[in-house]
């Protein structure tokens, strides 16, 4: 990930790194067939809509699952059977897939994807019930979110009358979810040659709020 570098003088300059986001994904009705992204759509029998209501397509966060709503008709005759092999991805995806309640299946991921990939998939439906040899398998589709993020910061602001050390608070918007430890590599404050302190808030998954100290002010311009 790009290292961000501020310089920081007597006055302090925003620095802002501003990069597109995409849209993010959703649960689709299998009778939508238009996925979002830049791929044409994967073409998807009606008769499907038989035994699948609903499930996950088109551009998606890389810590997402992949959710496969099945008709309560259909659930029935699947009787919660989890047959190897039932669900595919590529490039391949390593993960586990459950039952969630009486119709909904879910394939999670065991790390998180790698951002802006499409990937291609499938659902053997017939490992699941008999069914007409025009639907066993189900195509699916996903993308996930391009990695970007936009830098902001606020004033400077003195810790107290009597001093001349300053902080300045900021944030990173990031367009999908990115570990906290990458977070805080892609981001580093120096004043001279010194690095300074910055502290971290990741409560919010998106939106990481950081506050850079030792910042101090003296009589000659400093970078």
């Amino acid at each position: 990930m790009k290292i961000i570098r501020f310089s920081l003088l007597l006055c302090m300059m925003s620095i802002i790194i501003s990069c597109g986001k995409e849209k993010s994904g959703k649960i689709k009705s299998s009778s939508d067939r238009k996925i979002s992204g830049f791929e044409a759509p994967v073409p998807v029998d009606k008769g499907f809509s038989e035994f699948i209501s609903a499930y996950t397509s088109g551009v998606i966060s890389v810590n997402s699952p992949v959710e496969i709503h099945f008709t309560p008709d259909f659930a029935v005759k699947a009787g919660r059977k989890l047959p190897s092999g039932l669900i595919t991805f590529d490039p391949a995806i390593k993960g586990k897939t459950e039952w969630i309640d009486e119709t909904t299946l879910v394939f999670r991921p065991d790390k998180i994807l790698t951002p802006g990939t499409l990937y291609r998939g499938s659902l053997n439906l017939g490992k699941l019930a008999v069914v007409p040899e025009n639907l066993k398998v189900f195509p699916l589709q996903i993308r996930t979110i391009k990695r970007d993020f936009i830098v902001r910061t606020g004033i400077l602001e003195c810790t107290s009358a009597e001093s001349n050390a300053y902080i300045l608070h900021g944030e990173l918007i990031a367009s999908d979810y990115i570990p906290s430890n990458e977070i805080e590599s892609c981001l580093e404050a120096r004043l001279e040659r010194n690095r300074l302190s910055v502290s971290w808030d990741h409560s919010d998954m998106l939106v990481h709020k950081f506050t850079i100290s030792g910042i101090i002010r003296t009589q000659k311009p400093q970078n």
